[in-house]
């Protein structure tokens, strides 16, 4: 058996002892390998970190008293969180309508999984729509099913979105503040030191949009970010005069708001938000 202080401890302690560890894991030895089991969480899966112990220390209690231990995470590539959006406007009342698909890699999909298993399907069937509202910026979502599977969570659905197109005259006025949020079970606009986020990922969201009306072939619109261990990047440009895509590319490697990357994660979150709130212009072409 090994002593562990998770991430979520009351005590920031990474050597933990008989009075300051929350957590109690085991620890199997095959064929020289050190192989860490969770018993206690019935997601952890083998081959896997422990997700409430990714890179710290755990005690792992033997005949000599015990040995402290590293614990190895996963890198931001192996939690890969994966968005696609495929949407149309309508001639008629200017909105947005179409599918989204959501791929999880990795520890991504744990907090998703926990629920499903606590909640049974009909109650996750019910907190995805709501989740995935929110996540959205409070559109319309609707029909989410999903596919679990041991490494990919699967969910798709319907979106609707309203008010965010609109012409005048010889501008087409188009508002991205339904991307994504670069966090998703955080929907504060800044975040406080302490905050765990589990673990880190890399979050890839392609969004690709019909217009009702040909547009002005535009120069890309590019907007980077980078800081230790986290980086954004988006990008908006025209794939034709018909259709537009909106992409980004959000790395996070951190498990924890702390000191060290409070200032950076915080700045980057408003400079996103400053983004999709601003309209992007479309020039109609002229006939």
């Amino acid at each position: 058996i090994a002593l562990a202080a998770t991430f979520d401890h009351i005590n920031d302690c990474n050597f933990p002892s008989l009075s300051s560890a929350n957590h109690v894991i085991s620890v199997a030895y095959i064929h020289g390998e050190t192989i860490l089991l969770d018993p206690t969480d019935p997601i952890h899966r083998v081959g896997t970190p422990v997700e409430s112990l990714q890179e710290r220390t755990i005690l792992i209690i033997n005949k000599d008293g015990g040995s402290f231990y590293k614990v190895n995470g996963f890198s931001p590539e192996q939690n890969e969180i994966y968005y696609e959006l495929q949407l149309e406007i309508d001639a008629n009342d200017l909105d947005l309508n179409g599918t989204f698909d959501v791929d999880y890699k990795g520890l991504s999909s744990n907090y998703l999984r926990r629920i499903l298993q606590d909640e049974g399907e009909r109650k996750f069937a019910d907190f995805t729509e709501t989740f995935y509202d929110g996540i959205f910026g409070n559109q319309l979502v609707s029909d989410v099913t999903h596919t679990n599977e041991a490494d990919n969570f699967h969910l798709q659905g319907k979106i609707a979105i309203h008010g965010k197109t609109f012409t005048d005259g010889p501008s087409k006025y188009l508002f991205i503040d339904f991307l994504p949020r670069l966090i998703e079970k955080e929907g504060r606009e800044t975040l406080i030191a302490g905050t765990y986020l589990n673990n880190p990922y890399h979050k890839k969201v392609r969004v690709n949009i019909k217009l009702d009306a040909p547009i002005e072939i535009f120069t890309p619109i590019a907007h980077s970010f980078e800081g230790e261990g986290i980086s954004l990047d988006i990008t908006l440009k025209a794939k034709s005069n018909l259709e537009i895509e909106c992409t980004y590319d959000f790395v996070f490697d951190h498990i924890l708001i702390e000191k060290e990357n409070i200032s950076k994660t915080n700045e980057i979150l408003q400079s996103f938000k400053e983004i999709i709130n601003a309209p992007i212009v479309l020039k109609t072409q002229k006939s």
